[in-house]
């Protein structure tokens, strides 16, 4: 196991926002926090942790005197690199520019990628890491690992989220687009998972199930649509599209032989932001003028999801999470972008229809199937970076798939079975649910 690990927290303000990510250094920071005042189980494995703030971490950094105290938090040095860095990037206008040198960070291309390497690699002088865990994608970030050899470990919220279990990705190739399951491909499994325990929204649980529908019913095939933020980087770096109108036209010209009423759904952090807003609101006026579909208003999202998934014949994204568990209620997906599981997922419309049209129980249990096996052996549950053991786990685990893959597809595959995505605990938020036979 690795003896020096570097959390590493996006340094660029995203859409306009300084402290975008200040979240995640704060969970790092409490989790680090949490294990020194408890069990130090990180130091007992003669681990040692410092997690780098950026210069719009300072408000942050004030939940947390004990460990800059300690030296567990690095801070930019006053007129130093990484400080230069920030004043050289920080107020660019997020569209164009901004968003333009972000993709370029995240492809570990250009300029920023350059310079964000040289602020690495002069840490790295001082505090000579051997294992980077950071959030999303960074080129820079994999550029070094690859340049020094270490590892280097992303993590982002997965794609399963409230109201089912909270879940992570947890990857040694990256997240998203980036993922080592597009890189090697998800291996085939011949298990029975229980369904994962939903958050209980007033103590409630699979039940909602059962709930009403949230769409009337239709004479035609419903398909569900989810829109997603259009300068997000599962868009503007996993797709060819640059706006979801254009991601609308796209759908309804190619289901046009399966006759559907198409349902939108908005993404419900689209009016937090004006350019996200301004492209929702000219998606929006595009629907109006088309036959058979349906923008969905004021969609509470806690309460009517399920049921919603429930109601339609299929969906229809780019690489919304919305997809990945459209399939955990066995629905056939069609997915236009790129990500961690959408290979299980249809990759053209005209499979797709076939699969809306001739759907029977056994495709059904199938994706069911397929949809938890990924849940168990490639996402982990939202209690990683609250306790340091399922840290660990995670971490370990990730190396040993990381040197698996070394050796080929086949060995990245038999490591990936020979083990579960998260700790097998009694207290884990997975395993609590319906067996997939209860369900039925």
């Amino acid at each position: 196991m690795t003896s020096r690990i570097l959390f590493y927290v996006e340094p660029l303000p995203i859409r306009h926002h300084s402290s975008a990510f200040s979240w995640i250094f704060s969970r790092f920071c409490s989790l680090v926090s949490s294990d020194l005042s408890g069990q130090n189980i990180l130091g007992n494995a003669g681990i040692e942790v410092r997690i780098l703030a950026s210069n719009s971490m300072e408000p942050a950094l004030e939940d947390f005197p004990g460990l800059q105290a300690m030296g567990n938090i690095l801070v930019p040095e006053k007129g130093g690199l990484q400080e230069r860095m920030h004043s050289k990037y920080s107020q660019l206008p997020w569209m164009q520019e901004g968003f333009s040198v972000w993709n370029e960070l995240l492809r570990g291309e250009g300029e920023v990628s350059r310079d964000y390497m040289n602020v690495l690699t002069e840490l790295h002088a001082s505090y000579p890491f051997d294992l980077i865990v950071y959030w999303g994608n960074n080129g820079a970030v994999r550029n070094l690992s690859k340049l020094l050899s270490i590892p280097s470990i992303a993590l982002e919220l997965g794609c399963m989220r409230s109201p089912f279990a909270e879940t992570f990705y947890c990857d040694f190739s990256g997240v998203n687009g980036f993922s080592s399951l597009v890189q090697y491909g998800i291996p085939a499994y011949n298990s029975d998972y229980p369904l994962p325990a939903l958050n209980g929204i007033g103590n409630r649980g699979w039940d909602q199930l059962f709930w009403p529908p949230s769409v009337e019913a239709s004479n035609r095939p419903t398909i569900l649509v989810p829109l997603q933020l259009m300068d997000d980087s599962n868009i503007s770096a996993f797709s060819n599209f640059t706006s979801m109108r254009q991601f609308v036209t796209k759908v309804y010209e190619d289901l046009r032989p399966l006759n559907p009423r198409l349902i939108i759904k908005p993404h419900p952090g689209a009016k937090n932001y004006p350019w996200t807003q301004k492209d929702h609101i000219d998606c929006e006026k595009f629907c109006e003028k088309l036959d058979n579909v349906i923008w969905l208003k004021d969609f509470d999202n806690k309460i009517s999801y399920i049921p919603l998934l429930q109601s339609v014949d299929g969906v229809v994204t780019i690489n919304s999470s919305t997809g990945y568990e459209a399939m955990v209620v066995g629905k056939p997906v069609l997915s236009y972008g790129l990500g961690p599981f959408t290979a299980l997922c249809f990759r053209n419309a005209t499979e797709f229809m076939g699969a809306i049209e001739n759907s029977n129980h056994e495709q059904v249990c199938q994706r069911r199937s397929n949809s938890l096996e990924f849940l168990y052996h490639y996402l982990c549950d939202g209690q990683t970076l609250q306790s340091s053991t399922r840290f660990l786990y995670q971490l370990n685990r990730q190396i040993g798939l990381s040197e698996a893959a070394k050796r080929g597809d086949n060995a990245f595959a038999q490591q990936m079975r020979a083990s579960l995505s998260f700790e097998n605990s009694p207290n884990s938020s997975f395993g609590t649910g319906l067996g997939l036979a209860q369900w039925l």
